[in-house]
């Protein structure tokens, strides 16, 4: 249904919009699935992919949090919160709990004037996504990426469009993908 041509096409060259696509951090158990809080590794993991993240280019800065209202998503961004500049608006949506690739593609679509925007959801429709706007890769994202969206990984896209109601099938570049494996396997070969 994505994918029937019904989309706007940009006349802009260049990625103009970006989004940040997260899988939240391991969690625990709890009487509901929407309940689960992260456990301990989960915690420390989102801790760390925090700074990843605020480490990447500044177009990659979020002006908005898209977040799940799962317990897990919402304390995957508290442990990430303080690698940012205050001031950034998180938008808790009931929607983005097991939100589908079209679901995800709706709350996008539905921006604004925001230049970048995470989204904090959970699998499959992150890899679907993901997937869904990548027309190209840097060649370490897209391996990265083809092994999936495990908890606490990212997908950095910069996408060549003005507006969000432009977004379409391949409008994207998948600069960067990080999972906390890539990140203890980069500090190891940087010892």
């Amino acid at each position: 249904p994505l994918r029937d041509g019904n989309h706007k096409q940009s006349k802009r060259s260049g990625p103009l919009k970006h989004v940040i696509l997260m899988r939240h951090a391991r969690a625990g158990e709890a009487a509901t699935d929407a309940a689960r809080p992260l456990a301990a590794s989960g915690r420390h993991d989102a801790g760390r992919m925090g700074p990843a993240l605020s480490a990447l280019d500044a177009a990659f800065r979020p002006d908005v949090v898209l977040c799940s209202s799962a317990q897990r998503t919402r304390e995957t961004w508290d442990a990430m919160r303080s690698a940012f500049p205050p001031g950034i608006r998180v938008d808790i949506r009931d929607e983005l709990y097991l939100a589908s690739e079209a679901e995800l593609f709706a709350a996008l679509q539905a921006l604004d004037r925001e230049a970048c925007a995470l989204v904090l959801a959970h699998e499959p429709g992150l890899s679907s996504l993901t997937s869904w706007l990548s027309a190209r890769a840097q060649p370490d994202a897209r391996a990265h990426a083809e092994r999936g969206m495990v908890t606490a990984a990212f997908a950095a896209l910069a996408l060549a469009i003005g507006e969000w109601d432009e977004i379409a099938p391949d409008c994207g570049e998948l600069v960067a993908f990080e999972t906390p494996r890539s990140l203890d396997d980069a500090a190891a070969k940087n010892a």
